[in-house]
């Protein structure tokens, strides 16, 4: 406890002696990944340099560091030597280049200790660790990955390949090594003998083994197929705020999944913003009906395939009119792509449409329609969509 305290408090200086991480001295500032170079020897590269990579989202540094350290004190008394354990602990941002340091240790790393937090899910990084080692014990047919679940209740499907060990019970205990609970120890040391073993049965090390691609934004499109303004009984739907259905499509050209976390979109006519919408629910549709399906959520897009889905979009603010009122739109189709708010959008794509007086004079009219022309519609939602044209798709590269 001790030691991590002194770590966090030099700036990340001291990694070195709290993990057993040989540093070199001009390897010490905080936002440079903690580890040996290894472009120094050339005749290194021709094996491992770590047996354990940590893979973490530096969301709980505390934790994972005293984790480690214990971890590693265990390994290297059941090994007869000390481990070589790989922890970055660099303030790198999602929007920053692959580090070519880091990305040398994970290749030339043994294993993969994945760190599983809600926050480890949401980070093209984290998931470019995890996705290496997943297809490198896929194609060796070796179990080299194994995750250790901190915090958090839902994942990605990309995470539940491999089975994980569940410490979620004690990542929010801060007590010193000391105090630290029996049960606690007990699974640090089977997962120290269990790492032991994929450790020596690892295969040779190849040098043809390459790091999973982070998907290019380039490689990923999303746009409006169609598009219908909702209005609704006010006597069913009294909160009902602007409402849209619109048909989604988002194409992944690349080789590896992505996450679509959350969609929204923001209207403007003549320069001026008056709407946004979030995603609220997915529908199909029966003939011409929209029917709903279920409650919006993340959705995996397959490599080299297409996702198509009726999304509708509401307005949160509920004292703004459900009445469009005629005029030209300028739209923006938001999407969070392996992240989520309040982290940018990383896909966007504008459009516009066009609202005509007869429109905006049918939703009134609807709005305020009686119980006898409700019943008459025939439709157990008393909802009613009008479609607009989509023109003039422009999507951000």
């Amino acid at each position: 406890y001790d030691k991590v305290a002194s770590f966090l408090a030099s700036d990340f200086k001291d990694v070195g002696a709290l993990v057993g991480i040989d540093l070199p001295s001009d390897a010490r500032p905080s936002k440079e990944p903690c580890a040996t170079p290894a472009a120094a020897d050339p005749a290194r590269k021709l094996g491992y340099l770590h047996d354990v990579f940590v893979s973490h989202d530096r969301s709980m540094p505390e934790f994972v560091l005293d984790f480690v350290h214990q971890l590693r004190e265990e390994l290297s008394l059941l090994r007869g030597q000390p481990a070589q354990i790989f922890v970055d602990v660099g303030e790198i941002q999602a929007a920053e280049s692959w580090d070519e340091q880091i990305e040398e240790s994970l290749l030339r790393s043994k294993m993969l200790l994945a760190m599983l937090t809600p926050r480890y899910s949401e980070s093209p990084l984290c998931k470019k660790e995890y996705l290496t080692f997943a297809q490198r014990a896929r194609r060796s047919q070796s179990v080299l990955l194994v995750p250790v679940l901190v915090r958090g209740e839902t994942f990605p499907a990309w995470l539940h390949e491999f089975r994980w060990v569940d410490l979620r019970k004690f990542s929010s205990q801060r007590t010193p090594p000391s105090r630290r609970p029996a049960a606690l120890q007990r699974e640090i040391v089977l997962l120290a003998e269990a790492l032991s073993v994929v450790i020596t049965e690892a295969p040779p090390y190849d040098p043809k083994w390459a790091a999973s691609p982070l998907i290019p934004e380039s490689e990923v499109r999303l746009w409006p197929v169609d598009l219908a303004l909702v209005t609704g009984d006010r006597e069913e739907h009294p909160d009902l705020g602007p409402t849209v259905n619109m048909t989604c499509a988002l194409s992944n050209e690349g080789p590896e999944p992505v996450e679509l976390m959350h969609l929204e979109m923001t209207v403007t006519r003549a320069g001026e913003s008056l709407y946004h919408l979030a995603w609220h629910s997915f529908y199909g549709t029966v003939g011409l009906t929209h029917v709903k399906a279920r409650q919006s959520e993340r959705i995996t897009i397959a490599g080299k395939s297409v996702w198509r889905q009726g999304v509708q979009f509401r307005e949160s603010r509920s004292d703004i009119s459900n009445i469009w009122p005629a005029g030209s739109y300028e739209l923006e189709l938001l999407g969070w792509l392996d992240r989520r708010p309040p982290d940018p959008p990383n896909l966007k794509t504008k459009f516009r449409s066009q609202v005509d007086s007869f429109i905006e004079l049918e939703m009134r009219r609807w709005r305020e329609a009686s119980a006898k022309d409700w019943d008459e519609l025939r439709d157990s939602d008393r909802a009613v969509g009008f479609p607009l044209l989509v023109t003039d798709i422009r999507v951000d590269k």
